[in-house]
């Protein structure tokens, strides 16, 4: 029975991701780029499905957890009232964040453990002025973690999505989720694909 519904699962992944690539972006040229692209793309939802924090109640009980034990408790006071007030999230889950904070306080490792949190972990490598102390922040910045592709991976927007949709990269560097599937110019933050 379990074998059945992750095969579902993973086949209505496959589906809804196939569906978002045809809506939003052009055919890449090759067979070979559309697999990469897929493949990225379905590591994208199935991280955003397992996401512990995908709304503001899911996040209210993460924190009445307890932030001692939690990826966030790494930030400042000031920086990590600053980062949850700049969350948004609709029914796909985060929407938009404010990135500055992690950049300038976190490791790319600690970074990714945070992301992770709301299923945004690809994200990492967009964070280019994080601080680099071991052989896995390398790692993370390169895009060689499986499920964390390079900065620039698939970001043309007049290649692959419009300037005002997320791209197929995982979401917009400086914009911000303005209304459902249009992200808007906002520095510091990133809009990303569940807008």
């Amino acid at each position: 029975m379990a074998r059945v519904v992750r095969t579902s699962i993973y086949t209505c992944c496959l589906v809804v991701v196939s569906a978002l690539f045809s809506a939003h972006a052009a055919p890449p040229s090759t067979h070979a780029d559309l697999a990469v692209v897929d493949k990225a793309a379905l590591q994208r939802d199935l991280a955003n499905l397992g996401a512990p924090i995908t709304s503001q109640r899911s996040l209210s009980r993460h924190l009445s957890a307890g932030i001692t034990e939690s990826p966030l408790g790494r930030l400042s006071q000031p920086a990590l009232r600053r980062f949850l007030a700049s969350l948004q999230f609709n029914e796909n889950g985060l929407t938009t964040f404010r990135y500055t904070e992690l950049e300038a306080e976190l490791t790319p490792t600690q970074i990714y453990q945070v992301l992770a949190l709301f299923g945004q972990q690809h994200q990492t490598p967009k964070l280019k002025h994080a601080r680099r102390v071991t052989p896995l922040d390398d790692e993370l910045m390169g895009g060689s973690i499986p499920g964390v592709q390079p900065a620039n991976f698939m970001c043309q927007h007049d290649q692959y999505s419009p300037i005002d949709s997320p791209s197929q990269c995982g979401g917009h560097h400086n914009y911000r989720c303005a209304s459902p599937g249009t992200c808007s110019p906002s520095q510091e933050q990133i809009c990303t694909n569940n807008c």
